[in-house]
């Protein structure tokens, strides 16, 4: 951390499922503060990438409060990437080129198609096999069973 601070491209290293509003974190770290977001694995990880992620960012936290002495930069930037990124979804713009390929895809998908139809009002969902017959292991099918043989007795 402290070399690429003395080459002037400090990073902040991540791991896991990413939040809604990384991207647009990424972005601002980059524009405001010159940091580059960095996904060092992804959502499984071992005690050695958790460690040298605390270990890193730790060097990079510390440089911003000495830059940035009584500010939060991190929780700040976080903030404004939420607000940006909420402002961007209302309104349905996208970040990118891929984004709005996304966006214009999804505009011409039938999710209706996609998801099957609705269950009708009040109806409870069913836990059935599509031939209707219960689920292996449920309890429906135990009794079905036991009523089963019990007529057969």
């Amino acid at each position: 951390a402290r070399a690429d601070l003395a080459a002037g491209r400090p990073r902040w290293l991540t791991y896991g499922y990413p939040a809604a509003a990384r991207w647009d974190y990424a972005d601002l770290l980059e524009e405001r503060y010159g940091i580059e977001l960095e996904a060092i694995a992804g959502c499984v990880i071992d005690g050695e990438i958790s460690t040298r992620a605390a270990a890193y960012d730790s060097v990079i936290e510390r440089w911003l409060r000495e830059t940035y002495p009584g500010r939060d930069v991190l929780a700040e930037t976080w903030a404004d990437a939420e607000t940006r990124w909420r402002e961007r979804v209302s309104a349905r713009q996208p970040r990118d080129e891929v984004e709005a390929a996304i966006l214009a895809v999804l505009e011409e998908v039938d999710l209706s198609a996609l998801l099957g139809p609705e269950e009708p009002e009040g109806e409870p969902l069913r836990a059935d096999e599509p031939d209707g017959s219960p689920r292996r292991g449920s309890r429906a099918r135990r009794r079905a069973r036991r009523a089963s043989r019990a007529a057969r007795r």
